[in-house]
């Protein structure tokens, strides 16, 4: 315990702006899984049950950063990066106050969209904000303590939800959401943090005129660049594995492990746990193996644990194997992120975490239709294979391109960029 307070209280203490950042997602972390518990409750109560419902409300949730995830990225590149985080807290904030008023699940779709949208534009923000707020020898650290935060408030957030939905209704959940947001705009707005290059109404109208350009901007940096090409490629195959958890974990549990509702949420906090240890021992393990080395370990272990999980009826070994996956994921997403946030120069880190939103979002969206016709016609046990599978494919990519990859972060040329002045 000494040497975690030794490790991380640094971070907090001697850099302030990087404290309020972290307290401003902590708090609407927890507020946003303790709400999703409460839509997917309610959503689940106003339509009888159905599973397409939920599947609609998982589709309203990931739309969002598919369609905008290139525009919030050029927001955060083009206008105060705390200013835009500040914005999308208030605005989640007044929509998930909207929700007591809801009496129909489209009411409650529409209400995730708009608010999943908002946050799409704070994501990149606040990636592209993180090494402004710290020296590059402390991102992973900071990556890894966020995660692991992120990771806790997945054991806490459901718990959090469904007591609130049990001892006072939904009204109280939503409501508990929308104050999580705006304590996080009060948090957001004490980060002391560099101006954008360009003024706000200079960003504005260079922005309307030149939108396609600024976009561009942003595509050429990731396409001329192997380092990215890279840290994209493997994460295309990455997602979609972690995408199969999301959507067919549930059936696995409670249909072929015939496991109650109490070991289904044994397998949550498994989950949760495994996060927590990655974000906790991640620094430690960057002292003994470089980034991009650490990063293709973490890939391989995620993709080696698909199959063991698949192919077994022993709960206890399910329970190892997904502390494990989730282990080796938090591992790989935040040595992704801090490879990225080091690579990337600030001219066009927004708009490169902003297509990463998109890439996710799009793949998300194509495997939950997928996997969920695959399901039907060829069983839950083969599709949780194939991912297995396509995990293995972008685990042997990352192997195979980790040194590359180092060499380009060691020489912080993992990208070069012009970026245009604007019109006068």
């Amino acid at each position: 315990m000494v040497s975690l307070v030794r490790r991380f209280a640094p971070l907090l203490v001697d850099h302030p702006g990087f404290r309020w950042l972290w307290l401003a997602r902590t708090v609407s972390q927890v507020g946003d899984v303790a709400g999703y518990v409460a839509m997917l409750l309610f959503v689940r109560e106003l339509s009888g049950g159905s599973g397409l419902a939920l599947a609609t409300l998982a589709v309203a949730q990931g739309l969002p950063a598919f369609l905008v995830g290139p525009f919030a990225g050029l927001v955060a590149d083009r206008f105060h990066r705390t200013h835009v985080m500040i914005a999308s807290d208030l605005a989640s904030a007044l929509l998930y106050a909207l929700l007591p008023f809801a009496t129909a699940a489209p009411q409650v779709y529409a209400v995730a969209l708009l608010a999943r949208l908002a946050l799409t534009f704070f994501n990149p923000a606040r990636a592209a904000l993180l090494p402004d707020l710290l020296p590059k020898n402390r991102l992973v650290a900071a990556n890894a303590f966020m995660q692991a935060t992120f990771s806790a408030m997945l054991i806490v957030g459901p718990a959090v939800g469904a007591m609130l939905v049990a001892a006072f209704g939904y009204t109280a959940a939503f409501w508990f959401n929308a104050a999580s947001f705006a304590l996080s705009a009060v948090f957001a707005s004490r980060i002391v943090a560099p101006k954008p290059a360009m003024q706000a109404h200079e960003s504005l109208r260079h922005a309307a005129a030149s939108v396609r350009r600024d976009l561009g901007e942003g595509w050429r940096a990731l396409v001329t660049s192997p380092a990215l090409k890279t840290l994209f490629t493997v994460e295309l195959f990455m997602v979609a594995g972690m995408v199969s958890f999301d959507v067919l974990e549930v059936l696995f549990i409670k249909d072929v492990l015939g496991a109650t509702d109490a070991q289904y949420g044994a397998v949550i906090t498994a989950a949760g746990v495994g996060g927590v240890l990655a974000g906790l021992t991640l620094p430690r393990l960057t002292r003994r193996w470089r980034d991009a080395t650490l990063w293709a370990m973490f890939a391989a272990l995620f993709a080696f644990s698909f199959f063991p999980y698949a192919n077994t009826r022993l709960y206890g070994l399910v329970l190892v194997m997904v502390l494990m996956q989730m282990f080796a994921w938090i591992g790989y997403s935040t040595l992704q992120a801090s490879l990225l946030q080091r690579l990337v120069p600030d001219a066009v880190r927004g708009r490169i975490f902003g297509l990463a939103e998109t890439m996710a979002g799009g793949t998300r969206m194509t495997i939950v239709v997928v996997f969920g016709v695959l399901v039907d016609s060829l069983g839950i046990v083969t599709v949780f294979n194939i991912a297995g599978l396509i995990v293995t494919l972008g685990a042997v990519v990352a192997l195979l391109r980790a040194r590359r990859l180092q060499d380009a972060a060691d020489d912080q040329a993992g990208v070069a960029v012009s970026v245009a002045e604007p019109a006068a």
